[in-house]
């Protein structure tokens, strides 16, 4: 999967005539994909720094996120958020900086009525 994710940086890269900021990355995952991007973050820790895990299947882990700089957990409140929240509540024991982003009246694969305003919030907390 890294393999894919360098090569699609690199074509964008190339297309944006080298404007495109290769080496601080920030993973963004949803769903199953969240499970994943955990998973890839913690094999490659020097790449990813920043990690967005939206709505993840199982409760995000605290060992091998110790050197990241910022964790986000994103969650809607229509779906089963227990698992989400014990796996942020973790993260923010461990001493990782982590926050847990919510989306108002937003089921598991739908960002709701507000998720655009989440979603900036989000970023801007990023960075």
């Amino acid at each position: 999967m890294q393999i894919r994710i360098d090569r699609a940086l690199e074509r964008v890269k190339k297309e944006r005539a080298g404007f495109l900021d290769t080496e601080t990355l920030t993973l963004f995952g949803y769903s199953q994909g969240a499970h994943r991007g955990e998973k890839l973050a913690k094999r490659s820790p020097h790449r990813y720094k920043r990690v967005v895990l939206g709505g993840p299947p199982t409760a995000p882990q605290a060992p091998g996120f110790l050197s990241f700089q910022q964790i986000a957990v994103l969650g809607g409140e229509l779906e089963d958020r227990t698992h989400m929240e014990e796996g942020f509540a973790r993260l923010k024991e461990a001493g990782l900086s982590t926050k847990f982003f919510l989306l108002p009246r937003a089921h598991h694969g739908d960002y709701g009525p507000e998720g655009r305003k989440v979603i900036s919030d989000l970023f801007n907390w990023l960075y």
